[in-house]
């Protein structure tokens, strides 16, 4: 089974487990320098003291390392767990200093750096509870190492250690409190920066009245789909849809008119396109070819599933009417790519089709001659028709 520390899959959970590993070296940094002191006599504890204490610090990021790895911290309101992480750490530095009172001076900075640690990931409200946290523990440890019945002298240096102490875990707060106001800021900048950027590339991508793709977005994504197509060796399928006399409907009933029905029958066809299996897993680009004429990229689509999706549109067309009550057909060219062709000759075909539709009576579908074809058949006897269910003959 394939294991590692960090997943690769995930990440804000590797962003999390390198957040605890940072924190972990730091745990390493200060643990070897009372390891340091303890082998060079320099601070007083007993040996066994020093075992449950490096143990239990052990264990503390072994259990928190677990529940990171395993998932169980996204259940958490905070799923980096930095203010328990920080509790943690304040805890095991107390206990340190308070069987080591020789080591408090150095343990006091490593006190404020545990705060400067979380400073940058919680709330104002958690950076408040971690000073008073950190105050009261510290005045906690004062209390019971009988401070208060040492001699003037004792008493006056820890007061002024003490004051220095709050002085640094409030000013931490207060400037932790200042960078956590302007990420936010920056957090909301960068979020109307990306919704900005998101309308203007829509704009840039949709024609304004239909809301389809525009042409220069469809012919992108036909020559994207070229490269998959020729490399994959997959296959794909072009419709393209042209509204039968749609002139008169300007002229009958005034463009206003004419751009509902043009919005009406981007959306119908949309929501044509969403309930086909086939095509929906795939996707389907629809864009605005050019006036009344729409074009369709089916990928992963050949000739059969293409006329069948072109057919249902044509049909459901043809069957509802739209804004006052305006009747219209659609005629549609439908072709299928073949490898290594250029894009424009897929176009060019499903033209054709198009022209074919049109000329036979409009209304119906009408595909590019098949290409597997037996020698020496007239291509034109090949168009296939659909729509009106009949076949050219020679």
């Amino acid at each position: 089974m394939d294991f590692s520390l960090v997943p690769k899959n995930d990440e804000k959970q590797a962003l999390r487990l390198r957040r605890f590993g940072m924190a972990l070296m730091s745990y390493v940094l200060w643990v070897s320098l009372g390891v340091a002191g303890y082998l060079s006599g320099t601070l007083t504890l007993d040996r066994e003291l020093l075992l449950f204490l490096l143990a239990g610090i052990a264990a503390s990021n072994l259990l928190i390392f677990v529940v990171l790895r395993s998932g169980l911290n996204e259940r958490f309101s905070d799923p980096s767990l930095t203010l328990f992480q920080c509790l943690v750490a304040m805890c095991w530095i107390l206990a340190f200093m308070y069987l080591s009172p020789l080591a408090r001076e150095i343990m006091l900075m490593i006190y404020v750096v545990t705060m400067l640690f979380g400073m940058f990931q919680l709330s104002r409200r958690e950076l408040l509870l971690l000073a008073i946290f950190s105050l009261a523990g510290y005045g906690a440890l004062l209390f019971f190492d009988d401070v208060l019945q040492a001699s003037r002298e004792v008493l006056t240096r820890e007061a002024l250690r003490y004051s220095v102490l709050t002085v640094m875990i409030l000013w931490s707060a207060y400037f932790g409190n200042y960078v956590g106001s302007l990420k936010q800021k920056l957090r909301r900048q960068n979020q109307s920066l990306k919704r900005a950027i998101e309308t203007a590339t829509h704009q840039a991508e949709r024609d304004e009245l239909t809301r389809t793709y525009n042409r220069r977005f469809i012919m992108g994504s036909l020559d994207e789909e070229k490269v998959r197509a020729d490399e994959e060796n997959r296959i794909f399928s072009i419709c393209i849809f042209d509204l039968d006399h749609f002139k008169r409907v300007n002229d009958d009933h005034g463009h206003q008119a004419g751009d509902q029905v043009l919005a009406e029958f981007t959306m119908r066809a949309g929501g044509i396109l969403r309930s086909m299996d086939q095509v929906r897993r795939r996707g389907h680009p629809m864009g605005r070819y050019g006036g009344e004429e729409f074009i369709v990229l089916l990928p992963g689509t050949g000739l059969p599933g293409a006329i069948n999706c072109a057919e249902r549109i044509r049909e459901l067309t043809e069957k509802r009417t739209f804004v006052n009550d305006i009747k219209v057909t659609v005629s549609v060219g439908v072709a299928q790519y073949r490898a290594g062709e250029e894009i424009k000759e897929t176009i060019r075909r499903a033209d054709e089709a198009l022209y074919e539709a049109k000329a036979l009576g409009r209304n119906q579908v009408c595909t590019e001659p098949r290409f597997d074809r037996p020698q020496g058949l007239d291509t034109h006897s090949e168009i296939v028709l659909t729509g009106r269910q009949k076949r050219l003959t020679p």
